[in-house]
């Protein structure tokens, strides 16, 4: 890493810093903590820009180092961040180098094409008879801790006096039971086994359990289970801070999955209908969501005609992805105040040639009238094109503070 590399980061990292340590920065993560204590201040809401096409193109990176230009991005991706959005997004004085983790895999190759910006994509499903199940093995983990500590250690050189540097593994917890299902077997086997084959079908449910169970067995031991109680997502675009399980520490203490957050979904189940869908998938998808001391559930898909028995069967669940294809009224109903309501607004309405902010406003409008005063959190996601437009971003910033109080 060359002095100017350096000198860069630690300019970089002294902005993050200021911003961490200010007034606004303290109330934002009381009013997070609050939200999900289930005792909201007002709705928040955040905009991910994690998905926006060339957010920070390579032209506005000046590090030449890999690893520096690695970090570069990331402390100009959450300052310009804020400077274009100012939404509820919190920044800490942290920088985490993730310890890099090997997988044995499941002992069958899942071949994956893309196109060229890797948005769309196809699997070579290599489970095609139930006989080829036998192919599944057990799976095992490595941690690169020595590329971990050589990282951090540079970083910790740089930021010495401006930002903590922490190690940690996985920020959030992410099973995707019938993502890798659908990997393995795709959705067109998925939904003939569940007529013809269901115990072949439910056996590889929990084969995929015990691998994520195991997976959290191995990262207690390691002690490389991050304590995800900060700003790091820990479900579908929401934060992690509650003061019901422990707070994030630095440096980087070993947790237990009791002490974390984890993020359940089955969005591959959404056009299955309810009964096959509580026998054959949520037993094992509750199996595991009970490792966790919080539950985020559910992504993109409806929730409305099976949330009751999911919530029967994962009864830690704090907060719900409300996304467009999922009835607001009755989940509404469903959650009461007990749970937060995570609301995913339609990308349509500010994404390509055509944004339309107005009818962003209703919707927002919409789900205010219908939550009251109830735990609620606004997360646009999925966003990939705004025609290099960051001024859409920001009246996207200043209608949400306008409309939740803020």
């Amino acid at each position: 890493m060359t002095s100017r590399d350096r000198d860069i980061l630690r300019g970089l990292g002294i902005r993050v810093a200021e911003e961490a340590a200010s007034d606004r920065m303290a109330r934002l993560r009381t009013a997070w903590t609050r939200l999900h204590d289930l005792d909201p201040i007002r709705p928040m809401f955040l905009f991910e820009t994690d998905t926006i096409l060339d957010f920070v193109p390579e032209s506005e990176l000046e590090c030449v180092d890999p690893a520096a230009r690695a970090m570069e991005r990331v402390l100009r991706h959450d300052l310009k961040h804020r400077q274009w959005i100012d939404d509820d997004k919190v920044l800490e004085p942290v920088a985490w180098v993730e310890c890099p983790i090997r997988s044995s895999g499941f002992g069958v190759e899942i071949h994956t094409v893309t196109t060229h910006d890797s948005i769309a994509y196809l699997y070579d499903y290599p489970i095609r008879d139930v006989a080829d199940l036998a192919r599944l093995r057990p799976v095992t983990w490595t941690a690169d801790r020595a590329a971990a500590d050589r990282t951090a250690e540079e970083m910790r050189d740089v930021f010495r006096d401006i930002l903590e540097v922490g190690i940690r593994g996985p920020a959030f917890h992410l099973p995707q039971l019938t993502g890798n299902l659908y990997r393995l077997i795709g959705m067109d086997r998925m939904y003939e086994w569940i007529y013809d084959h269901p115990e072949a079908l439910a056996a590889l449910c929990e084969y995929l359990a015990d691998w994520y169970w195991g997976f959290l067995d191995w990262l207690e031991a390691e002690g490389l289970l991050f304590q995800n109680t900060t700003n790091v997502l820990v479900g579908s675009g929401s934060y992690g801070y509650a003061s019901s399980l422990p707070a994030c520490r630095l440096p980087a203490v070993a947790a237990r999955s009791a002490d974390i957050w984890g993020w359940i979904e089955s969005q591959e189940t959404a056009t299955i209908d309810p009964d096959s869908f509580y026998t054959l998938f949520l037993p094992a998808m509750a199996r595991i969501a009970s490792r966790f001391g919080l539950v985020y559930y559910g992504c993109c898909e409806q929730l409305h005609d099976r949330f009751p028995r999911i919530l029967s069967a994962i009864p830690r669940i704090r907060c719900v992805s409300i996304s467009p294809w999922s009835d607001q009224r009755v989940m509404d109903d469903l959650l009461g105040g007990d749970r937060v309501f995570s609301r995913k607004m339609p990308p349509m309405f500010i994404s390509g040639e055509s944004p339309d902010l107005s009818g962003l406003s209703a919707d927002v409008a919409d789900t205010l009238r219908i939550r009251q005063s109830r735990p609620t959190e606004f997360i646009y996601r999925d966003v990939y094109d705004i025609r290099n437009e960051l001024p859409r971003l920001t009246e996207f910033g200043q209608r949400m503070r306008a409309l939740t109080g803020f």
